[in-house]
């Protein structure tokens, strides 16, 4: 089954893949990468120029990616196409290094951009991001909005638009059995994934909440220590469980179990655990920033609702709560507006893309 998706070896061989390492990095590009490697590519050129751990294996893996890379480029010919993962800020200024290194050895650099808060860092280095962008053979872009905002500010012709992945997943739909509504959250616990508002919606309607509801936070980061002591303060340690950072098994089944995926997230490309729940067949409560939209319709699959507003998270969750026959309907449509993010529609439009940059 997986080799229908596997892109031609005679086009893959001749691209190199750039971006995180996604044995050890955490976040959306290091699982993009990891289903590249899984479902598009039977022999994935990978080059990793960052990874996970301290400051100074940060460093270490950028300066020996960089010697990695020379080497390829002088001795490795066949490579063409170098296609690099990216977000912003020091991503986009480590992908900049390799977009410079591409032009100098006569190779073709596609900058893949996977981050919703790519126009404020633009924005913030107009000159800079214009100037890296405009040396791309390609730019790769999650969604028209973007696609637009690099055309008509920038005056970009270079641009793309391109279905992020998610595999087709092994649904098997069960209940925890304990007559409550559980919702996931699936992504790092920092303020711009809005779990502040997530657990304040829960403490401010305590009285609606309690007993009714459990919300499985899935990840880790700066804000678990606050959230805890938040948590604890109130009362509500029933209604909130810490899953920690979840992967393979643990993540399915609880994409299985869980009724409602909830992230309040401040900005957003193509959310991979959007995408993930939808394919689990989830209706999705999330905000109405960056690439949500052109994932969740409102009211058909799930609910839209402004960023920052503690109201409108727990308006979202009592919605669910006093109408249990729309998480099953809503899912439903989440699996049926997910297929063009599966692998066989993604490999054929990549595909499609790396031929005509090697034609």
């Amino acid at each position: 089954m997986e080799n229908t998706y596997y892109i031609d070896s005679n086009v893959s061989n001749r691209v190199l893949n750039i971006g995180p390492d996604f044995l050890t990095a955490q976040g959306g590009i290091a699982q993009v990468a990891e289903y590249y490697n899984k479902y598009l590519f039977k022999e994935f050129n990978y080059l990793a120029n960052s990874c996970g751990g301290t400051k100074f294996d940060k460093l270490m893996c950028l300066i020996k990616s960089i010697f990695v890379f020379v080497y390829i480029a002088l001795f490795r010919r066949h490579i063409k196409v170098v296609h690099i993962h990216t977000s912003y800020y020091n991503s986009f200024k480590r992908s900049a290094i390799f977009v410079y290194l591409s032009k100098f050895f006569g190779l073709s650099p596609v900058i893949h951009i996977h981050s919703g808060a790519i126009i404020e860092y633009a924005q913030s280095d107009f000159a800079f991001v214009k100037r890296v962008l405009s040396k791309c053979s390609l730019v790769i872009v999650l969604a028209d909005m973007w696609k637009q905002y690099f055309e008509e500010e920038m005056g970009l012709n270079n641009l793309e638009v391109l279905e992020n992945i998610v595999p087709v997943p092994n649904v098997n739909k069960q209940s925890f059995g304990d007559g409550k509504m559980h919702f996931l959250f699936l992504g790092r616990l920092v303020k711009t994934k809005g779990v502040d508002e997530l657990i304040d919606a829960i403490v401010e309607n305590k009285e609606v909440f309690a007993g009714k509801v459990v919300v499985h936070l899935c990840g880790d980061g700066v804000e678990e220590s606050n959230l805890r002591t938040k948590i604890a303060n109130a009362g509500i340690e029933n209604e909130i469980i810490f899953e920690g950072w979840i992967v393979d098994d643990e993540k399915i089944k609880l994409l299985n179990h869980c009724d409602v995926f909830i992230l309040p997230t401040y900005f957003e490309g193509i959310s991979i655990s959007i995408l993930e729940s939808m394919a689990f067949r989830l209706p999705i409560i999330t905000t109405d920033v960056g690439g949500n939209p052109t994932l969740v319709k409102n009211g058909v699959n799930g609910v839209l609702m402004p960023v920052k507003s503690t109201q409108a998270v727990a308006e979202a969750m009592k919605y669910f709560l006093d109408n249990p026959d729309k998480v099953k309907s809503m899912g439903e449509s989440s699996s049926d507006i997910v297929t063009k993010f599966y692998p066989d529609n993604v490999s054929k439009h990549l595909s499609a893309i790396y031929s005509k940059l090697l034609s």
